[in-house]
């Protein structure tokens, strides 16, 4: 009809459309979360190996301009000594700070580590073992249960005797994701008692001396970052056990990734001896190690004992624990410094720590 203008109408959604697409992007978002949240953990476990990387470069500067030796642990068990306990502990990586070597103190931190996570918190809150740290010192911050750094030195590197160095840096391990500053072994019995017991024990006596202070935090195999005395940077796997003989012995393969010497026993003590036959366990030892067997009427030989208390000399810079070399510099140690007001960009008192 001429001169009539038609209508415009414009019809809107109805009910049951949003809600299909309401449903599409609530789909697509199930889709993209798991693999935007795997990114980040990539991101994040490779910002944690760049972290080792530059340690390890700190490391080897600091052995060549100290004859050969590197950082010991922390200065939190100053039992008699002039400090006292120091409940605000400062750690291995703080004395690489503290001389230079690296100016990131971000740097001894891992980005997936909770600061702290359960696992921290329940060993940091132990009547034995009770520790605090805080983000910022000097500033009267929050104070968390758990130590300064997300890596662990290898007990072994810590007393610096050059006896514990394997002669295949390639595979003997520095430091590690961890749970504290130091650790004694490399497996990961606590983590995978669960799927053999129902439920894990208590992380601060299991499964022996140290175990559980190897954190495996990185991604759906909870790998555990590891710098190698070599230098070089890797992630350990640990492997699921199928019963409880490989629980305690077979959660981490030992020939390739150790603590002590190729094959150890993934839940010995470091108070054992190198070269000690282990009856329970002959075919990480022996079958590797092709030592004598005293089953068979040929005592192994001790080649080289762990417990610094009772087979060591040197001298003592705060505690039996504190052994080292004579000529091992006195500023390489937390507890020297600590005891003896040496620390220079950090807190000596443990009051200035919070």
């Amino acid at each position: 009809m001429s001169g009539t203008k038609r209508a415009s109408f414009r019809r809107g959604f109805t009910l049951i459309e949003l809600l299909v697409v309401v449903a599409i992007i609530a789909l697509l978002i199930s889709i993209l979360l798991p693999s935007l949240s795997a990114a980040r953990e990539q991101a994040k476990a490779a910002k944690c190996g760049v972290n080792l990387k530059n340690i390890g470069t700190a490391i080897a500067t600091c052995y060549a301009d100290y004859n050969d030796y590197g950082p010991s642990w922390d200065d939190g068990a100053c039992g008699g000594m002039p400090k006292g306990n120091q409940q605000y502990m400062l750690t291995w990586v703080d004395v690489l700070f503290d001389l230079n070597y690296y100016s990131d103190p971000n740097a001894a931190i891992c980005p997936t580590d909770n600061r702290p996570d359960d696992v921290m918190k329940r060993i940091a809150s132990h009547p034995s073992n009770i520790r605090y740290f805080v983000r910022r010192m000097g500033v009267n911050d929050q104070r968390r249960n758990g130590v300064r750094t997300s890596y662990a030195l290898n007990a072994m590197m810590h007393y610096n005797f050059k006896e514990d160095r394997d002669q295949d840096a390639s595979r003997q391990l520095y430091a590690v994701d961890g749970w504290w500053t130091w650790f004694g072994s490399i497996n990961a019995q606590w983590l995978m008692a669960s799927s053999i017991y129902g439920s894990a024990p208590e992380p601060i006596s299991y499964p022996n001396e140290g175990g559980t202070r190897v954190a495996w935090r990185h991604g759906k195999q909870l790998r555990c970052n590891s710098l190698f005395r070599d230098g070089h940077v890797d992630a350990v796997t640990p492997k699921k056990p199928a019963d409880a003989n490989e629980l305690k012995y077979a959660t981490v393969d030992t020939l390739k990734s150790f603590t002590f010497r190729p094959g150890e026993s993934p839940n010995r003590r470091r108070t054992e001896y190198y070269g000690q036959y282990n009856p329970t366990c002959p075919t990480l030892v022996e079958d590797w190690m092709k030592l004598p067997n005293p089953a068979a009427g040929r005592p192994a030989p001790v080649i080289w004992a762990i417990d610094i208390d009772k087979s060591r000399s040197g001298k003592v810079l705060g505690g039996s624990d504190n052994t080292h070399p004579y000529d091992y510099p006195e500023e390489l140690s937390c507890t020297w410094r600590t005891n003896n007001d040496r620390w220079i960009k950090l807190p000596n008192n443990s009051i200035d720590r919070q």
